[in-house]
C-alpha cells in the first residue's frame, strides 16, 4: 500500500482515459489533482482508491497483472509497482493525469525470490529479493548493481 499525493505543480484536473485499466462507474475521477492509496493484492491485483472518507470505498482504477504484487513505492509523480523481479513504472506528466497505459517495465533480477521490499532514498530506489539487495537509479532507470552482494 503507498500514499500517493496530488500533483503540486497542476493547476486543473484532467480525467483519465485508460484502455489497460478498468474504470469503476461512479467512483471519481483519476486526475492530476487526486490524492489516492494505491494498494496491491496477492492476486495481481493493483487498486487505486481516493483518500476521501466520503469517497474512500470506491475503487478508481483496478490494473490487473501476471503476479502477486509485493511492493509500491512513490516518488516525483511516478509510482513503481514490484510484481515478481520485475518493477513496473507509472508515471504522471506535469499537469496531467496518470499514464496507466504505458508503464515502463524493468528486470531487476531472474532469482526465484520475488522484490520483498523497496525503499526510496534520494534518487536511487533500494529493493530486496531473497538474501539479495539491488539499487535502482530513478533519474537514469538503469539498475546500478549488476553484481549484488550475497547477504548471509
Amino acid at each position: 500500500m503507498c500514499y500517493v499525493p496530488r500533483d503540486s505543480s497542476s493547476h486543473q484536473s484532467s480525467p483519465l482515459q485508460s484502455s489497460m485499466s478498468s474504470a469503476i462507474i461512479g467512483a471519481p475521477s483519476l486526475s492530476a489533482n487526486s490524492e489516492t492509496i494505491w494498494m496491491g493484492s496477492q492476486t495481481g491485483k493493483l487498486m487505486i482508491h481516493p483518500t476521501s472518507n466520503e469517497m474512500a470505498h470506491k475503487v478508481m482504477e483496478v490494473i490487473n497483472f501476471a503476479g502477486p504484487i509485493t511492493c509500491i513505492e512513490y516518488y516525483k509523480n511516478q509510482v513503481f509497482i514490484a510484481v515478481e523481479g520485475n518493477v513496473y513504472i507509472y508515471k504522471r506528466p506535469k499537469d496531467s493525469a496518470w499514464d496507466l497505459d504505458n508503464p515502463v517495465a524493468f528486470r531487476i533480477h531472474d532469482g526465484d525470490d520475488p522484490i520483498n521490499c523497496m525503499c526510496q532514498v534520494q534518487q536511487k530506489l533500494w529493493l530486496g529479493a531473497g538474501n539479495r539487495c539491488y539499487v535502482f537509479n530513478m533519474a537514469s532507470s538503469r539498475r546500478e548493481t549488476h553484481d549484488p552482494p550475497n547477504i548471509q
